[in-house]
């Protein structure tokens, strides 16, 4: 995500991630959430049975850089009450050495297990390497993940003339598979990202990720009803602190 305003809108049955890269953004939500998104911050809104939010940066005319990653909400969990949890940059779990930073913002990984309770069990994994430094990871049994490279590159131990490049995707198979990428001459920042997949029907309707035709069709009818809860506009930046 890339943007100097991101905007408002609707969300359910899915949850939705803020990581700001570079500058940050403020953000709000209907259950109440009003809070600064600090780069190198984590923020975690579980849309629910419907939740209506809003991102825009902290600093007027800056471009903010980072991630909105949307993550599938089980059958039972779809309908949930909407809420919100965070975690600051300085209370991300860290591991730093040998030229590498492993941040463990959502799950495990590398003996670091993030504070953070989610509805999807998931990892969400943020990785610098320095030239050289060596990155590994333990994918669980019957989980999927993936390694997006957000800057740099990285080839693949025990298979050094594989590479990926800045804004290359690393997918893995199945079966307890390790994740293993060494940094080239440049170095890299990485985030990974692993769960299980839910094997439940999937229809996609705008912002709503539901079971069925029906279930999308009510989503729209209750948001244009406005039974997703409503939204003011942002304090005065001055008033806009972190929260705890």
């Amino acid at each position: 995500m890339r943007a100097e305003e991101k905007g408002r809108g609707p969300d359910r049955a899915r949850s939705s991630r803020e990581h700001p890269c570079e500058n940050g953004f403020r953000n709000q939500d209907s259950t109440g959430t009003r809070n600064l998104i600090e780069p190198g911050a984590f923020h975690w809104m579980t849309a629910g049975r419907g939740a209506l939010h809003e991102e825009s940066v902290i600093t007027p005319g800056r471009v903010a850089k980072g991630f909105q990653i949307w993550i599938n909400l089980s059958a039972k969990d779809k309908l949930v009450e909407p809420g919100a949890v965070w975690i600051e940059q300085g209370d991300v779990p860290t591991l730093s050495g040998l030229g590498a930073t492993i941040r463990t913002v959502v799950g495990a990984s590398n003996g670091l297990r993030s504070p953070l309770q989610v509805p999807t069990p998931v990892d969400i994994v943020d990785v610098t390497l320095q030239p050289g430094a060596e990155f590994r990871h333990d994918v669980a049994r019957d989980d999927n993940a993936f390694v997006w490279v957000v800057a740099g590159s990285v080839s693949y131990i025990g298979e050094p003339s594989r590479f990926a490049h800045e804004r290359s995707v690393i997918r893995t198979q199945r079966d307890g598979e390790t994740v293993s990428v060494r940094a080239e001459p440049s170095g890299a920042r990485l985030m990974l990202f692993a769960g299980r997949p839910l094997r439940e029907p999937v229809v996609l309707g705008g912002p709503f990720v539901m079971l069925s035709q029906d279930q999308v069709d009510r989503a729209f009818a209750d948001f244009r009803a406005g039974r997703m809860g409503a939204l003011t506009g942002f304090a005065d930046e001055d008033a806009m602190q972190p929260q705890p």
